[in-house]
């Protein structure tokens, strides 16, 4: 069958382009959450450090690195042994501010990557990362998907 052949339901959308994982991340540790790449998350962000993260990051349309926390409360400075070394990059797709300037946030994971170092520990942490690429699924695995 040619290409001009094909029904209109068996050509697949092309995938949208992701942008490039930056070398270095801005860090939001979240409690009790992970977030996974190709998934839409909810997310509720009260802390005042935060919600300036997740502003600057939707103004300047740039990624903010989701990393794990592992203790079960936030620490006042973020050290490399308080978060997960895997992370999700993600974008923040929708904002909503409530009236007590908290947000409600629905963030899409792009990518895995592994925290290389820390690269600043304040409210604004940043760290160096470095893309893990997920493998692809063998044909049973894809078929029990």
């Amino acid at each position: 069958m040619s290409e001009h052949e094909r029904s209109p339901q068996s050509a697949s959308p092309p995938a949208p382009a992701l942008p490039p994982l930056p070398r270095d991340l801005v860090l939001l540790p979240l409690l009790n959450t992970v977030i996974y790449p190709l998934t839409v998350t909810p997310l509720a962000i009260g802390q005042e450090a935060a919600v300036r993260l997740v502003d600057e990051a939707i103004a300047e349309g740039r990624m903010v690195g989701m990393v794990a926390l592992r203790g079960p409360q936030r620490p006042e400075r973020l050290a490399p042994e308080d978060i997960f070394a895997v992370g999700t990059a993600a974008v923040v797709h929708r904002m909503v501010r409530l009236h007590d300037n908290t947000l409600r946030v629905a963030a899409e994971g792009v990518a895995r990557f592994q925290v290389e170092r820390l690269t600043a520990a304040g409210p604004a942490a940043r760290a160096l990362v470095r893309p893990l690429l997920d493998a692809p699924l063998d044909q049973a695995a894809h078929a029990e998907a």
